[in-house]
């Protein structure tokens, strides 16, 4: 049975001992928790010692690397990861009790992939449930979970995706964005170019929105349309050097993220305004 790594990159605290706690709660408990500190202006280790029957190993950044683009943590903290499958948790997420158990089936009936997925709610600061993903197909090949994510908007993070370490580490860690802000999606578009995602909605993970959050900011708004842009850019040239099994590349091209007519010198708008903000125009 798979062996998981569990990786959290920690800036808040707020929520940090309620993920910790549904850890505990695991029924299956073949796994390690893998805490990255990236500078948190925080308290880290209390929460550290009301958990202490979880295997969690430790480590502080020498400097805070996720202010800019909270991959460069994720990476960071994959290096110390000693499981056979990664599931990157936000540090104010939550994943049902049955997560891993049934998580490890899937991975054990689905040998070849390297990328599984299990359905996802949004919670609020208050862990009350704003939004329940929809329903998952068995199996998704790369245009699918494309299609899906943007042109009909099917939301995702990072929480309710578990991924083969060595295949991860062999595309180099999570891709860098801006913010982050998908680097989730281009990650999992390479991962699942042979072999597709296997789901379950058999569990769920939790994805906590709130006004704090890096890439929902209203302060941010330049980098975030900077960050969007980007990531359209890298998917078109994704769509046009891979053949997609179902879905036209006409379909797929329409709807990429950061592409549509104006949105271009809106962000060249943005950061015109942004520069001139901080004297560099």
């Amino acid at each position: 049975m798979p062996f998981f790594s569990v990786l959290i990159s920690v800036y808040k605290t707020r929520h940090l001992s309620e993920a910790l706690d549904c850890l505990e709660k695991q029924s299956y408990k073949n796994f390690e928790t893998v805490l990255v500190d990236d500078r948190s202006p925080e308290e880290v280790g209390v929460h550290l010692e009301k958990h202490w029957k979880l295997s969690i190993r430790y480590y502080k950044n020498e400097e805070n690397l996720g202010s800019l683009d909270p991959s460069s943590s994720w990476n960071k903290g994959l290096e110390y990861c000693e499981g056979d499958i990664v599931c990157l948790m936000g540090d104010d997420d939550l994943i049902d009790p049955n997560y891993f158990e049934i998580m490890a089936n899937l991975i054990v009936s689905n040998p070849d992939s390297a990328i599984y997925r299990s359905r996802l709610r949004i919670v609020d600061d208050q862990s009350r449930v704003l939004v329940f993903g929809p329903g998952l197909p068995n199996h998704e090949t790369w245009d699918e979970f494309l299609y899906q994510r943007n042109t009909n908007k099917r939301p995702h993070s990072t929480s309710e995706f578990c991924i083969r370490r060595k295949t991860l580490e062999d595309l180099g860690g999570w891709k860098s964005q801006p913010m982050a802000i998908g680097s989730d999606d281009l990650t999992y578009l390479e991962l699942s170019l042979e072999k597709g995602i296997v789901s379950t909605n058999d569990t769920w993970a939790s994805w906590r929105r709130h006004r704090k959050q890096i890439s929902t900011s209203r302060k941010h708004d330049h980098r975030r349309l900077i960050a969007l842009s980007k990531l359209g850019e890298s998917e078109r040239c994704f769509i046009i050097k891979n053949e997609p099994h179902f879905i036209p590349k006409e379909l797929l091209l329409a709807d990429l993220p950061g592409q549509k007519a104006g949105f271009v010198q809106k962000v060249r708008s943005g950061l015109v305004s942004f520069l001139g903000k901080i004297g560099l125009e």
